[in-house]
């Protein structure tokens, strides 16, 4: 018997958006995480990989595990998604306003593999993100050679 347990995937996928996506006319990055069956995700604005940044994030609602492998056209003419990186994590804290993991990251781009702290955490509203009743006000502090 093996003992080994894999760990949980992730994907970070650029996402063009089309004329029937209602949530913002910009292209985004969509962060996914392996969790439970399902897929948590943020959205940020595109960032490049392989320097540090501080970032507003949306929590979305989570998406479906075969976004881990998708790259294509969304259905309803919401977009196109391109994957960015992928890799698997290992997370290290969690809770209602906090994910911190580290991504054994593998950058499309640029062919390399990189390890990633990501912190995801709750912040008060935003000028990207100023409605009340939205699901989360988030920040993304992204720490590549972590």
């Amino acid at each position: 018997m093996n003992s080994t347990k894999t760990l949980p995937q992730f994907v970070i996928l650029r996402h063009e958006i089309g004329s029937e996506f209602e949530r913002t006319d910009k292209a985004h990055f969509d962060w996914m995480f392996e969790m439970r069956g399902k897929l948590q995700t943020w959205s940020t604005a595109p960032i490049n990989l392989n320097e540090n940044t501080e970032i507003d994030a949306e929590k979305l609602e989570d998406h479906r595990i075969e976004y881990l492998d998708f790259e294509g056209e969304i259905s309803g003419n919401r977009g196109v998604v391109t994957q960015v990186a992928q890799g698997s994590y290992t997370p290290t804290d969690e809770t209602e306003d906090l994910f911190v993991a580290t991504l054994n990251m593998r950058d499309r781009s640029l062919q390399t593999e990189l390890a990633v702290k990501t912190t995801f955490y709750r912040n008060l509203p935003s000028e990207d993100f100023p409605e009340e009743g939205k699901l989360a006000v988030w920040r993304l502090r992204f720490e590549p050679g972590r």
